[in-house]
C-alpha cells in the first residue's frame, strides 16, 4: 500500500524528505552552537553572575604551611559568608569557623592540636577557648571580603566573578570583560572530557591583571563591598599576564575547578545557587577578649 502511493506522489516524499533534512540540520547545529568551547565559556561568565550562593574548597600550601578551607558565600541580595579553615604546620593544627555579613563577622576556633609548650614547659590547653564566638567591630566585614577576595591567587583569590548581580550591572560588567580583553584563551585547544557523565571543558586562560584587578573593583562595587575603592589597577601595570586553567560544566555553564599553576593553589566549585543558612552567634565576646583568651595560652 504505502509503496502504490509513493508511486502516485513521490513528491509529497520528497518534501517530507527535505523537510526532515532541515529538522536534523537544524537540531545539530544547536548541539554543535550549544557546546561551542567560545560559546561555553562566555555564557559560563554570564552564568556566574546570575549566581544566588556556591561553595568553594580550596588548599594550597606555602612555607610549609597547609591551609584546607571550605568557603560558602552568597552575593547579592544578601551579603552572607560561612567558612571553616584548617591551618597545619609542624605538630601544630587549627582549625576555625568565620561568618561574614556585609556589616559585622563572627569568629570561633573549633580545635586547636599542638605539640608546643607554655612558657613553663607545661602543656598548651585550649579548651576555655575551644567554641567561643567573638563578634568583630560594627562596620567591619574583613573576614567577609577575606572570604570572597582572598588570596589563593596571584591577583585576588576569585578567578572568576561569582554573584547575583541586577541585569544592567551583570550586562555593563561582562562588556567590560570582555572590551577589557579580560580572558585570553585559544579555544580551540579546550580539552573537553565527560566526568560522571558530564560533559566538561578546561580552558587554558591568560589573565591581564590590570583588566582584571579593575573588573573585581567594579565586581566589589556592584556587590556592596569597599575595600578595593581606593585600589589603582594602573598599580599593575608592566605585571606579566598569569595562567589560570578554568574547568567547567558545559551544559550548565558552571565552574567546577579553577588551578592556578604559577601558585599550585587550585579552587573546587559546587553547590551552586544554594543560598547560605547561617544564624548569627548570640553572646558572642568582643575581639579583645578573644585575644585575651588567645594570650593566655602562652
Amino acid at each position: 500500500m504505502t509503496l502504490k502511493i509513493f508511486k502516485k506522489k513521490p513528491l509529497i516524499w520528497l518534501y517530507v524528505g527535505g523537510a526532515l533534512l532541515v529538522v536534523a540540520a537544524l537540531v545539530f547545529w544547536c548541539i554543535k552552537m550549544s557546546t561551542d568551547p567560545e560559546r561555553v565559556f562566555w555564557q559560563t561568565i554570564e552564568r556566574g553572575l546570575a549566581t544566588r550562593g556556591v561553595t568553594v574548597h580550596s588548599e594550597q600550601t606555602s612555607s610549609g604551611t597547609n591551609a584546607n578551607q571550605t568557603i560558602r558565600y552568597s552575593l547579592g541580595a544578601a551579603n552572607l559568608s560561612h567558612s571553616v579553615t584548617t591551618l597545619s604546620q609542624e605538630g601544630t593544627t587549627v582549625k576555625n569557623e568565620m561568618i561574614g555579613t556585609s556589616t559585622v563577622d563572627y569568629t570561633r576556633y573549633v580545635d586547636i592540636k599542638t605539640d608546643q609548650k607554655k612558657a613553663d614547659g607545661s602543656p598548651i590547653d585550649p579548651s576555655k577557648l575551644l567554641g567561643v564566638w567573638a563578634k568583630g567591630q560594627v562596620g567591619s566585614n574583613q573576614f567577609f571580603s577575606q572570604a570572597v577576595f582572598g588570596a589563593s591567587l596571584p591577583v585576588g583569590g576569585m578567578g572568576v566573578p561569582l554573584a547575583n548581580l541586577q541585569a544592567d550591572a551583570r550586562a555593563k560588567l561582562v562588556k567590560q570583560i570582555r572590551n577589557d580583553a579580560t580572558y585570553t584563551a585559544d579555544f580551540s585547544k579546550t580539552k573537553k572530557e565527560r566526568v560522571n557523565g558530564r560533559l566538561q571543558y578546561t580552558y587554558e586562560v591568560e589573565v591581564q591583571p590590570v583588566a582584571y584587578v579593575a573588573m573585581m573593583k567594579q565586581f566589589s562595587s556592584d556587590v556592596g563591598l569597599h575595600g578595593l575603592d581606593q585600589v589603582d589597577p594602573a598599580n599593575y601595570k608592566g605585571q606579566k599576564p598569569f595562567k589560570l586553567f578554568i574547568t567547567v560544566d558545559a551544559r550548565a555553564h558552571q565552574v567546577t575547578r579553577i588551578t592556578a599553576p604559577d601558585t599550585g593553589g587550585e579552587q573546587t566549585y559546587s553547590s551552586y545557587d544554594v543560598p547560605v543558612q547561617a544564624d548569627l552567634p548570640k553572646n558572642a565576646i568582643t575581639g579583645a577578649e578573644l585575644q585575651k583568651l588567645l594570650s593566655d595560652l602562652q
